[in-house]
């Protein structure tokens, strides 16, 4: 209300509009007196309309606001306001949502899949022991750890799209031909693609390792990103990720093997078994899919054995084609459809056991 005098405690709600018209001729002849100008008349519900019942109720400051344009004579009436208020009949509150402070409604979130990764992590133990983490020295694993950065940006970029069976021998052939950094980076991209021939698109990646070593020497003044070790993994992420060559699998190898971070590496292996279990959608691409573990699935202190565990299990029972679901210790969370009972043999199982970062 507007005016003179403080009357802002005459507030009401009412669901018949024709009882505003009512409430009006009886509010004005009170307040006729003390108010000059225009009336803004706030409605809400209010603990003096004692007669009545409503069937929602809240603050008194929070209220509807109507105006009334239109100036009415009620100059023949002298009709008490508390008389349009005598009803038999309760009236129903009725009240725009936006109006009405909201209160908290308790969301059911879906059940947390923290207690279901960690009694996986158990179970995948079990079948494939304890993955290996090299504390030092140079795994001869291209995705594993190195002792320099650089060195593992190198060896990850041969070891992309092909198998360890080609992209080990060729690593090790690079690393003959220039065991310093500086002296790969001196040569040539066509020097070093003769040295890494047989590991797949090696006329691409002998470009991208040979200017990825140039433009670090041109920045940095030195052959060398150990600098990166000082800073925080999403800065650290972000400087890797400009360079060419490096995607986000490969920086998520560098970080977690060689810089020991908690970062989790999603490759093939480990998108498909993490769909299949129900821990990514089905819609994901592999980055989708990275995010969705990284972010809110895999907790940090399983991050290294999980990205080992499930990359052994997508390789050797969840295959694409021919899973092996007899033998998978995670199948009662697998909604996968394709199911099969066939089984792994036991040397494929030892043979796992070696598949860790050595």
């Amino acid at each position: 209300m507007k005016g003179s005098a403080p009357l802002g405690c005459w507030a009401f709600v009412f669901e018949i509009k024709s009882c505003f018209q009512e409430c009006y001729y009886g509010f004005k002849k009170v307040v006729s007196t003390h108010v000059q100008g225009p009336i803004q008349i706030k409605f809400a519900v209010s603990t003096l309309i004692s007669p009545f019942r409503v069937s929602s109720v809240f603050p008194l400051d929070i209220c509807h606001e109507f105006v009334l344009d239109d100036e009415i004579d009620t100059s023949t009436s002298g009709t008490d306001l508390t008389s349009y208020f005598k009803r038999k009949e309760p009236i129903k509150v009725e009240y725009d949502c936006d109006d009405v402070p909201k209160k908290k409604v308790k969301v059911e979130e879906a059940p947390s899949k923290l207690s279901e990764v960690r009694a996986s992590h158990e179970v995948l133990l079990e079948f494939f022991g304890q993955p290996k983490r090299r504390e030092s020295g140079n795994s001869i694993n291209c995705c594993g750890r190195k002792e320099t950065i650089l060195e593992a940006c190198i060896a990850l970029i041969i070891a992309q799209n092909t198998s360890g069976i080609k992209s080990e021998p060729a690593y090790a052939s690079l690393r003959k031909t220039y065991p310093s950094l500086d002296d790969m980076r001196k040569s040539t991209p066509q020097e070093i693609q003769l040295a890494i021939k047989g590991c797949g698109l090696d006329r691409q990646k002998s470009e991208w390792i040979h200017n990825l070593l140039k433009q670090v020497h041109d920045e940095y003044g030195e052959t060398s990103l150990e600098s990166l070790r000082e800073k925080k993994t999403e800065e650290a992420k972000k400087i890797l990720s400009k360079y060419k060559g490096l995607g986000s699998k490969t920086i998520s190898c560098v970080l977690l093997f060689t810089m020991g971070r908690p970062d989790m590496p999603v490759d093939t292996h480990v998108h498909r078994t993490a769909i299949r279990i129900g821990w990514a959608p089905q819609s994901n691409n592999r980055e989708k899919t990275y995010k969705t573990l990284n972010e809110g699935v895999i907790p940090d202190d399983l991050k290294y054995d999980m990205h080992v565990l499930l990359f052994k299990l997508g390789q050797l029972v969840c295959q694409e084609k021919d899973p092996k679901c007899g033998s998978c210790p995670v199948s009662q969370h697998c909604g996968f459809k394709g199911k099969t009972d066939k089984k792994v043999s036991l040397s494929d199982v030892q043979r796992a056991a070696l598949l860790n970062d050595e």
